[in-house]
Formats: C-alpha cells, sequence, structure tokens
C-alpha cells in the first residue's frame, strides 16, 4: 500500500526540495495550489494555472524528475479570491478557474463553494450544493476522465477568520 504525498505550496525553493525527497525516495507527490495562489489573473503568485503547471514541469525536468511521479491538484477552487464580488461574478470566475486547471492538466480539482461573498449576510448548506453544481455543470464530461474531484468544505473554511462549527456532510 503507497500513500501519495500532497504539498500545498507555491514556493519554488521548497518544490525543489520536495521533488529532490521524491526522486531520492521513488515516490510519487501531488503539487496543489490554491485559488488564491494560482488563478486566470495570477493569483498572489502572478502564475495562471497552466504557467504553474509550466514551470513545475520545467523544474521537474532540470532534476531529471519522471514527470509521471507528479499530480498536480487545485485546491479551495470556488469564488475564494474573488468574495468581494457578487456570487453570480465570483462563481463565473470559479468556473474559468476550474476549466483553466483541467486545461493545465491538473488532475486533483477541490471546489470549495461555502465562501461568503458581496451583499450576502450567509450561505446556506443548500447554496453551497448549488455553486458546486454551477461549477461543475459548465465542464465537459470528456475533460472529466481520470480527474480526481473533491467537493465541499470538510475543513475550516479557506482563508481562515469565520468562526463556524463543522458539521461533515453525509
Amino acid at each position: 500500500k503507497k500513500n501519495l504525498q500532497s504539498f500545498c505550496t507555491s514556493n519554488f525553493d521548497v518544490l525543489k526540495i520536495i521533488m529532490v525527497f521524491s526522486k531520492l525516495n521513488n515516490f510519487p507527490i501531488l503539487i496543489e495550489s490554491t485559488s488564491n495562489q494560482v488563478n486566470q489573473h495570477g493569483g498572489y503568485t502572478g502564475l495562471t494555472p497552466l504557467k504553474f503547471s509550466k514551470k513545475i514541469f520545467n523544474l521537474s525536468s532540470s532534476l531529471k524528475l519522471d514527470k509521471k511521479k507528479i499530480l498536480l491538484g487545485g485546491d479551495h477552487l470556488g469564488p475564494l479570491p474573488w468574495k468581494n464580488l457578487n456570487i453570480k461574478k465570483a462563481l463565473s470566475n470559479a468556473r474559468v478557474l476550474v476549466k483553466n486547471c483541467l486545461e493545465a492538466n491538473y488532475k486533483k480539482i477541490h471546489i470549495d463553494t461555502a465562501i461568503i461573498c458581496k451583499g450576502e449576510n450567509r450561505i446556506s448548506r443548500d447554496d453551497i450544493v448549488s455553486r458546486c453544481g454551477s461549477i461543475l455543470s459548465k465542464i465537459k464530461k470528456r475533460k472529466l476522465n481520470n480527474i480526481f474531484i473533491v467537493v465541499g468544505t470538510e475543513v475550516p473554511f479557506a482563508g481562515g477568520g469565520q468562526d463556524s462549527k463543522i458539521i461533515p456532510t453525509k
């Protein structure tokens, strides 16, 4: 039984160390970027999903790490980076981000829509489910072949700062 190590960082010094360790120990790695780090507008790293992907695989090539050992993932993809916008525009941006991640060969997509956006006081579980459906409905089924989809919020809110009782869904 093998485990898949997952790392969520956009720091390329750290990523280089992770890749060297992966190569030395011959194990695969999942490198994830959050919607704040990497998005179609560049996120706080200045990288789009495609640029992030290319940079990851260029680094792995320079280290002679088999690119088959690397999976890319998008973490907390949803309205988070655009929570200052109304939900319609935030979800539109989230759909574009998921599409861009799939086009950049991300293999794990975590959709998290439990974010309060401009003009909202609260969101319900039904809102969260509806928003996930809104994002997924725009993705062509064939693009989801061999993709791992994680939907929901089973952890504290992305970005922190909101007190909420965590109640796992069934």
